[in-house]
């Protein structure tokens, strides 16, 4: 955690609160607070702080009511950080941050799926020992604009010092996510950017923290410059233990890494499908929520997403756009002698004041668009996206629905079971949605978890059909699944080990050549003379 207090101006000469203030800023991670004496802007507002460590930081932010949990500055307003620059350079004036030529930054939980020793120690002799640093060529993940790479770095040379009488080093070879773009972005960009790359490593690994170390190159400026987001990037943090291995791993993917990150770029490009991811990831975010919450956030996304793929709203509005041009012919159906004792009593006898004017016609076309779009209810919808995807509510219906009972049935799948668990789902969430008095066919407090496990394995599997996953290849990650291993055992065929749940493919990582100082001449020379060859 990094803690800064200093003196904060306030960007712009011609602001009253120009002068410096005592102000504290708080890095940690992803989560960034800050506060300043004095008067809270309303509006965004750029701060400005030369740092002990000789770094000017910039923080963009706005005044808010919420109290700080860790400061340690007195009569200060909180402010509602959007990011922080930090650089040895000038900053260009204004809120904006512009002109981005790429980026940079880390995933802790990368090394962990890439699965190789990025150093090595070795032993020269008795007396001394030798470590060395294993450099790979980069993994290309994205060729197009953005091109995105995983490119490893060595951190050796910056990192040692000398401590007492010893020599301390830090040998540090990390695998950082790099973002090229073929023309000056903004942070905006940034920001989405590595939202997209944190999820698709979320889902690949089973859980990311933050994003670590965000390096930017900006254009006409002779130094790179840090940035800190403030915004949750983890994912299953409160779900997944620390000894649980990754869903997938590099030898596990193999070439089709490319492929699936190519493809889920684009998938989160899409607009249409964009508040149900985003609704997916904030629903595992590291912060605290109601088992009720996730349940219903799961079924939204669910039935959210059947109605894009089924194109049922556009049709739904399709057809009412086409009855409201019939207002006469409806008002005439309806209120002429031979309609009104069918329609005109009815209506009247349930809502006295009723009366038919122009906007009811518009009312009674969103009834029968409504109707269309109710043609299949959720029920429906959940079984029709359970058949599609590997059954992952119906194959854990029985024994869900035998958890309430004294006497436990194992192995033994009663298809009356289906029907009946999926409308518990369906009464579960109209009752949470409405808050309805009637209780009836709601979830017991014993379903819940196994419940809310199911939902989640069926939204990752059709998350992982959208990286381009076949159904055998969603099967093979989830059937050992650690974190979903009750609902997802079932998956596994006979005579399979969690070795098989995907074959391991080789030389998508290669190490990059290493060289002696003479090699390394030689191999020059060589270059050199086949050039001169060329010229001739």
């Amino acid at each position: 955690m990094k803690r800064l207090l200093g003196a904060w101006t306030l960007e712009g000469h011609d602001s009253k609160n120009s002068k410096p203030e005592t102000g504290e800023l708080i890095i940690d991670g992803n989560d960034i607070e800050f506060y300043r004496q004095g008067g809270g802007e309303v509006f965004q507002s750029a701060f400005i702080c030369r740092g002990g460590d000789l770094h000017g930081y910039k923080v963009i932010a706005q005044a808010c009511r919420d109290s700080g949990t860790r400061k340690t500055l007195d009569y200060s307003s909180n402010y509602r950080v959007s990011y922080v620059l930090q650089q040895n350079c000038a900053f260009r004036p204004g809120i904006n941050t512009d002109n981005i030529a790429d980026c940079s930054f880390v995933i802790p939980e990368l090394v962990d799926w890439l699965g190789v020793r990025l150093t090595e120690l070795l032993r020269a002799n008795e007396n001394e020992l030798l470590v060395k640093e294993r450099i790979f060529q980069p993994i290309r993940l994205k060729d197009a604009d953005p091109r995105i790479e995983i490119v490893f770095e060595s951190g050796t040379f910056d990192r040692s010092f000398e401590e007492g009488n010893g020599t301390t080093a830090v040998v540090n070879v990390q695998p950082r996510i790099w973002i090229t773009y073929g023309s000056p972005v903004t942070i905006r960009e940034i920001h989405r950017d590595i939202e997209f790359t944190m999820q698709f490593w979320g889902l690949m690994i089973g859980r990311v923290s933050v994003a670590q170390d965000i390096c930017l190159t900006i254009k006409d400026q002779p130094l790179s410059c840090r940035l800190y987001l403030n915004h949750d990037y983890s994912y299953n943090l409160r779900t997944f233990k620390i000894d649980e291995h990754p869903r997938t791993n590099l030898k596990k993917i193999g070439n089709d890494i490319q492929r699936y990150f190519s493809t889920w770029y684009s998938f989160c490009c899409d607009e249409k499908y964009e508040f149900i991811r985003r609704m997916y990831f904030f629903t595992n975010n590291r912060s605290v929520k109601f088992a009720e919450d996730i349940f219903l956030q799961y079924v939204k996304i669910l039935e959210g997403y059947s109605l894009r793929e089924t194109n049922d709203e556009t049709t739904a509005a399709q057809l009412e756009a086409a009855i409201k041009k019939s207002k006469k012919e409806i008002k005439h159906l309806i209120f002429t002698d031979t309609g009104k004792p069918l329609f005109a009593a009815a209506l009247q006898e349930v809502l006295p004041e009723w009366k038919f004017t122009s906007p009811h016609a518009d009312q009674i076309a969103n009834w029968i668009a409504t109707g269309y779009i109710g043609k299949r209810g959720l029920a429906d919808r959940l079984r029709e996206l359970d058949s599609m995807y590997l059954h992952l509510l119906t194959a854990n219906a029985s024994t869900i629905m035998q958890l309430t009972k004294d006497e436990f049935a194992v192995d033994k799948h009663d298809k009356n079971s289906d029907d009946e668990f999926l409308k518990k789902i369906v009464s579960t969430r109209n009752y949470l949605s409405h808050y309805k008095a009637d209780k009836d066919c709601v979830l017991d407090v014993l379903q819940w978890d196994a419940t809310i496990n199911s939902l989640k394995a069926l939204v990752i599997a059709i998350l992982y059909s959208k990286m381009g996953m076949n159904n055998e290849v969603i099967r093979k990650i989830l059937m050992w699944d650690s974190e979903l291993h009750f609902q997802t055992m079932y998956l596994r065929k006979s005579g399979e080990s969690e070795a098989d749940c995907l074959s391991e493919k080789e030389g998508v990582l290669k190490e990059h050549e290493t060289l002696t100082c003479a090699a390394r001449c030689r191999k020059l020379f060589d270059q050199l003379l086949k050039r001169n060859k060329g010229s001739k």
